[in-house]
C-alpha cells in the first residue's frame, strides 16, 4: 500500500491485489481524477502564463496612440498614429494625417469603448459636430501609448 500519491505513479493491479475490490476500484478512480485535474490545471496555467514575444525596443512596439479627454461626464478619446499628436499640436501635421479613424469614443479603454450619443457630445463639448469635438480632444487631451 502506498503512503503518498505521486503524479506520475499509477496503481497497478499487482499493487492493489491485497486490497478489497471496492477499495481498489476507488484508488483507480481517485488516481484518474487527480491526473485529470492536474492535466487541466497545467493546461490552464500554460494559457495564463503565455506572454507575447517581447519587442526588441520599446519604440517599435508603439504603433498607435490615444488622445484622451477627461471630461465631467466621462472619458472621450480618438485613436491616432504614433507621434502624430505632437506634430498636430505644433501645426506640422493635419488632422487627417494624425487620426487612425475619425471616430470619437467614450470609455476608459479600447476594449470597452462605445460611441457617444450626440447629446453626450453636446453636453461635454458644447457641440455635436464631430470635427470640432476631435479638434478639442487633440488639442487638450492626454496622450496615451497603445502597445500590443
Amino acid at each position: 500500500v502506498r503512503t503518498h500519491w505521486k503524479p506520475k505513479d499509477t496503481f497497478s493491479p499487482a499493487a492493489s491485489e491485497s486490497l478489497s475490490p471496492i477499495y481498489s476500484h476507488s484508488l483507480h478512480v481517485f488516481d484518474f481524477s487527480c491526473r485529470l485535474v492536474l492535466h487541466k490545471m497545467s493546461a490552464t496555467s500554460a494559457l495564463l502564463t503565455k506572454q507575447p514575444a517581447p519587442h526588441k525596443d520599446k519604440e517599435s512596439a508603439i504603433q498607435l496612440q490615444m488622445c484622451r479627454f477627461h471630461g465631467k461626464n466621462g472619458q472621450f478619446f480618438v485613436v491616432c498614429h504614433a507621434g502624430k499628436i505632437e506634430e498636430f499640436r505644433k501645426g506640422k501635421a493635419s488632422r487627417e494625417d494624425t487620426l487612425e479613424t475619425d471616430t470619437v469614443w467614450k470609455g476608459e479603454h479600447l476594449r470597452n469603448a462605445v460611441h457617444p450619443s450626440k447629446a453626450e457630445l453636446e453636453n461635454e463639448f458644447g457641440t455635436s459636430n464631430n470635427d470640432e469635438v476631435i479638434d478639442k480632444i487633440l488639442k487638450s487631451g492626454q496622450i496615451v501609448n497603445v502597445t500590443h
